[in-house]
């Protein structure tokens, strides 16, 4: 019994497999980074860490999946090709991208200036592509300064109990 392994198409499921693991890597940090942000926001905690970013990312999670779905489908055909019905949807999926990048972006800017602009005080702003603290009042802010100075892994905490939050 004669085996011949074809290398071509072993490099392209190597491949394959690298690209799956890149969209749900993707996919997990977009809603790891995201939905923090979003469910402080939702709960109207005291103390939020908003980036500007984090609806952008949440939109995203659902096409990156659909990736990775593609691509596990494709790892497991003979000839290493898509369906046409599921290449049309990597289309869709392109166009879906485009549209949540754009009402991601203006979700983003109304959030910053309704409930944080109205609810919530300006604390910590480090830079234009990093989160900004916003907090309930003056008096949470100077303790998230002094934190942050000293130990930033205690702010949560501090959210806990200001809000009557038991940590897990």
């Amino acid at each position: 019994m004669d085996v011949t392994i074809n290398l071509v198409n072993l490099k392209k499921r190597f491949f394959l497999l690298l690209v799956i693991a890149f969209y749900c890597g993707f996919a997990w940090l977009a809603y790891f980074v995201s939905m923090q942000s979003i469910i402080d926001l939702v709960e109207s905690r005291s103390i939020v860490y908003y980036f500007w970013g984090c609806f952008i990312g949440m939109l995203f999670i659902p096409a990156l999946c659909y990736f990775a779905f593609v691509f596990v489908f494709v790892f497991f055909t003979r000839n290493l090709q898509a369906p046409k019905l599921l290449a049309k949807g990597i289309t869709l999926a392109y166009h879906y991208f485009g549209l949540a990048f754009i009402i991601g972006t203006l979700l983003s800017f109304i959030i910053i200036f309704y409930p944080l602009g109205t609810n919530y005080v300006l604390c910590e702003r480090s830079g234009p592509f990093s989160g900004t603290y916003y907090t309930r009042t003056e008096e949470i802010c100077t303790q998230i300064k002094y934190l942050l100075k000293t130990r930033a892994r205690d702010i949560q905490k501090l959210n806990d109990q200001l809000d009557g939050v038991s940590s897990q």
